[in-house]
């Protein structure tokens, strides 16, 4: 039988994405399973390539960071809200957030490998 340990949920705070994050959240509470939430800012990649050579004490960088992580705590909240509401109060399980910049789909790819994703 095949066993889900680990679910990435890449979220660029969308309707679209935040009914999968609200997805891979009840199946991480199903399976026991590790959650990792995926953001990747476009144009972050270059943009800190930039803030190396001309501000390197810039905070540009670290703020959009935050900011992101913020916005995506805030998410994971408001679905445990809605979840309890709605009578199905989710469990916390094991979570991991990245907020990347470069291409979407080569920084998911890596993940998937890297963290040995199931699903």
């Amino acid at each position: 039988m095949f066993s889900v340990k680990r679910i990435l949920v890449p979220i660029d705070f969308s309707e679209v994405s935040r009914a999968a994050l609200s997805a891979g959240m009840q199946m991480a509470n199903q399976h026991s399973a590790e959650l990792y939430i995926l953001h990747v800012e476009a144009g972050m990649d270059k943009a800190l390539k930039a803030r190396l050579v001309s501000a390197p004490n810039d905070s540009v960088i670290d703020d959009t960071i935050d900011k992101d992580e913020a916005n995506i705590n805030a998410a994971i909240e408001l679905e445990h809200q809605r979840a309890k509401t709605a009578g199905n109060p989710i469990k916390p399980v094991s979570t991991h957030i990245q907020v990347s910049g470069g291409d979407w789909l080569e920084v998911a790819l890596q993940m998937v490998q890297d963290e040995e994703i199931d699903l």
